[in-house]
């Protein structure tokens, strides 16, 4: 299982060396560490889903519009995990801003809501970017093009 390099998934996901029962354990992964999380933005958390979930869909019909779901899942797992660790980051940088500067906990949800919707923001911001060149690299569009290219 591929934890951190999206790229190279994406690679395994063209060349079809991720089977169905690894692809599920992606997935369960993803939801698991989207549930560790957890969020507390409301509507504007949803907004930013729905808008994500709405530009990821048209990286991929721009690339070959297939596999949707399946890039989808698999390739959240990395870019969660990237995001994750880089979230652990800003919050303990927080944390000591919190404790040592200012000397006060009442910003703290706030804090909390800020980092979760910065994380939402990385997460389809990376999968949108991953979708719309990783899986053109993926599904050797790329090697299309130089091949029209070079004819």
């Amino acid at each position: 299982m591929i934890l951190w390099n999206d790229i190279k998934l994406a690679l395994q996901l063209r060349n079809s060396e991720i089977d169905e029962d690894e692809k599920l354990y992606y997935y369960l992964v993803t939801v698991v560490l989207f549930t560790i999380c957890g969020l507390k933005g409301g509507l504007l958390a949803l907004s930013v889903e729905i808008v994500g979930l709405f530009c990821i869909f048209k990286a991929n019909s721009r690339g070959d519009n297939k596999d949707f779901i399946e890039r989808v899942v698999c390739l959240s797992l990395p870019i969660a995990v990237k995001g994750f660790v880089l979230l652990l980051l800003i919050i303990s940088i927080e944390m000591l801003m919190l404790e040592f500067i200012i000397n006060s906990k009442a910003g703290l949800n706030s804090f909390i809501i800020m980092n979760s919707l910065f994380y939402l923001f990385y997460y389809y911001n990376r999968l949108y970017k991953c979708l719309y060149k990783c899986i053109k690299v993926a599904c050797g569009l790329r090697e299309r093009q130089q091949q029209l290219s070079g004819s």
